[in-house]
């Protein structure tokens, strides 16, 4: 960041100034970057596009998580100058989907304050890591900080230029700054890197001719099939798909049943378990259902099957095409290449013997291969180590099984030609490959390895005094104890020799008592749908409170009205610098704006309090985490 900002200062932008925001409080529900946005009046209505700095783990590569929205200049700017392009727009549809239980300023910055711009994450190589005492720089390899800091200067510099040449008209807080003459100023794109070496960035309806003309193109290839072959090739393609892609599932949930998270501290290990799983699961139902296909020329057989897999993805082009969904680009891809390097050897060769088919096909299939590969690495760094700390509810082992499932299952039109193996061959395979996803799953189990020093357990635990007052303001009970909570799917279970008490707690399940907000615990955040099954070690002495506590919470009932049949209560609430507060879902109104709708998970409504005056993030080596650039207009001397 400061290197940056040297360099900036050095040889200042050319039309635009920057603003450095470097803001905490991102852990708190994004509150600094809400609090720049709404209100900071001179700076915050100025700023034209901005670039965010988030991470997932201690360092890495930084991915482009999300652009625009629908500013597809900027893309364009990131394409055209960041030496080291690492984006693409499957990321960005899977973040934005909310499958991924995260957030980052971006969203604050582009929803309250109308500010388009580029979200950059840390895709790190040790995210379990992140939030722990190893967080720091020894984590951090030098290389990382070079190739963000080169790709950040360059975009900046990008981007100014940019909104030189294509005015930004001006825009006031909440209205979305556009680049008024840019070819992509609103349209949605489509954008990848090619191994990091450079990047492909077209708009969406480029994007959709490029869909249409492939799958058209299969379609045209297909048709000298007889339509009763080709439909038991589809159902033996389809067959197989759904057995490779349920298959490791099936194994996920009996692992997340008996023993979950048994992989997480080695995650090399889920390709070759899962992965050999799967791929045995599609060749054993493959050999069953090709029985079904009366074609003895293995050549006509496979040429059949390939063009069964073909069609199947060209049928999901065309829908995912007309539903926007952008990330089709991938099966265009696994289908363009081998059925180019198929109608180059038909055109060299009327009867290519099965060797020179099998070198062509391979050949076309290598470009599908290394993105695919390049895509997993990304999953990998991303979703593995997240399921460490995203709550008892998610299966990880499930999770796991489906990715692998679906890549497999996704290689369909890569895996025709194993019709052409040697008789034998494949049962023999597929044997093998159960035997290797066995062996792997014996030694994880037996191993006991999944948690490690690198690798730890994480859990939530709060020091809890708890008071009930009557109407009238007297405490008619109070208890104290520790309230430990597990961050992913095993449990309490690795912890328990290790903090006395926990075995024989009693659990706190919101579902016994309905009636009461969030189990009548004080939830940091309102997870209780998220994290179940805490316990509760009660201790008497806890209740006389702790000597850490320099401020203690108080709330006091200042006022009370009565009028028209409605009830106005004043609140006076004294506490330290994070606070939290859950109210009824009866409120009418109440001084802090517009009620929202109470939250599902409870049926009332939460707010979280945050001041900003002597405020320390006690988890973090520096106070200063996260950082925003903002291009904002220069003003004129």
């Amino acid at each position: 960041m400061m290197e940056v900002i040297r360099l900036v200062s050095v040889a200042p932008l050319d039309g635009s100034a920057v603003i450095f925001n470097m803001n905490g409080a991102e852990e708190s529900i994004l509150q600094a970057a809400h609090g720049f946005v709404s209100s900071h009046k001179e700076w915050a209505p100025s700023v034209r596009t901005m670039i965010n700095l988030e991470g997932f783990g201690g360092g890495g590569r930084e991915l482009v998580l999300q652009t625009g929205p629908q500013n597809g200049w900027i893309a364009s700017a990131y394409a055209a100058s960041a030496p080291y392009p690492f984006a693409n727009t499957i990321a960005e549809e899977i973040f934005q989907s909310g499958v991924i239980a995260g957030d980052t300023d971006f969203r604050v910055y582009r929803d309250f304050g109308g500010i388009p711009g580029i979200d950059m994450v840390f895709v790190s190589e040790n995210g379990h890591v992140y939030h722990t005492v190893r967080d720091d720089i020894s984590h951090i390899r030098i290389g990382s900080l070079q190739h963000c800091g080169e790709n950040v200067v360059a975009v900046l510099r990008a981007l100014s230029l940019e909104l030189k040449f294509h005015p930004v008209h001006d825009s006031k807080l909440g209205q979305s700054a556009i680049n008024s003459n840019h070819p992509l100023k609103d349209q949605r794109v489509v954008y990848y890197d090619i191994l990091g070496q450079f990047m492909l960035i077209y708009s969406e309806s480029v994007s959709g001719c490029v869909n249409l003309s492939v799958a058209v193109a299969t379609l045209l290839w297909a048709r000298h099939h007889q339509g009763w072959l080709l439909g038991r090739a589809l159902v033996c393609v389809i067959g197989s798909n759904t057995a490779a892609f349920l298959a490791p599932i099936s194994l996920g949930l009996l692992l997340d049943y008996f023993c979950p998270m048994v992989w997480f501290g080695c995650p090399s290990t889920v390709p070759v378990m899962f992965g050999a799983l799967s791929l045995s699961a599609l060749i054993f139902a493959r050999k069953r259902l090709e029985t079904s296909i009366p074609l003895s020329d293995p050549l006509k057989r496979e040429d059949l099957l390939f063009s069964a897999a073909a069609v199947s993805s060209a049928v999901v082009i065309i829908f995912g095409t007309c539903i926007s969904v952008r990330s089709v680009y991938l099966l265009s891809w696994q289908i363009a290449f081998p059925l180019l390097a198929r109608a180059i050897l038909h055109r060299l060769s009327k009867q290519p013997t099965p060797s020179a088919l099998l070198a062509a096909h391979t050949l076309g299939s290598v470009p599908t291969f290394l993105i695919l590969a390049q895509y997993y690495l990304i999953m990998h760094s991303i979703l593995f180590p997240l399921v460490g700390r995203s709550g008892t509810e998610l299966p990880p082992s499930v999770l796991a099984g489906l990715i692998c499932g679906l890549y497999v299952s996704l290689g369909s039109v890569t895996l025709s030609t194993l019709t052409l193996s040697p008789p034998g061959g494949l049962s023999r395979a597929a044997r093998c490959g159960l035997l290797v996803s066995a062996g792997v799953l014996g030694v994880l189990v037996l191993g006991r390895l999944a948690f490690s020093v690198e690798v730890p357990k994480r859990i939530f635990m709060q020091n809890v005094l708890r008071r009930y007052h009557s109407e009238d303001g007297t405490i008619n009970r109070e208890d104290g104890g520790l309230w430990v909570n597990a961050m992913d799917m095993s449990g309490l279970g690795p912890v328990e020799p290790y903090i006395q008490g926990l075995s024989t707690a009693a659990v706190v399940n919101c579902s016994d008592v309905p009636s009461h907000r969030y189990c009548e615990m004080p939830w940091y955040f309102p997870l209780s749908f998220a994290i179940k099954n805490g316990r509760y070690v009660e201790h008497r002495d806890v209740a006389q409170g702790f000597p850490g506590w320099a401020a203690p919470v108080r709330v006091n009932l200042v006022a009370e009205h009565k009028m028209d049949g409605v009830r106005r209560l004043e609140f006076a609430m004294h506490g330290p610098s994070h606070m939290s507060a859950v109210l009824p879902n009866t409120l009418s109104g109440w001084s802090l704006g517009k009620l929202p709708p109470t939250r599902p998970d409870c049926d009332c409504h939460w707010v979280f309090y945050l001041s900003l005056i002597h405020i320390s993030e006690p988890t973090r080596l520096l106070s200063i985490s996260y950082a925003v650039f903002c291009l904002k207009k220069k003003k004129k001397k």
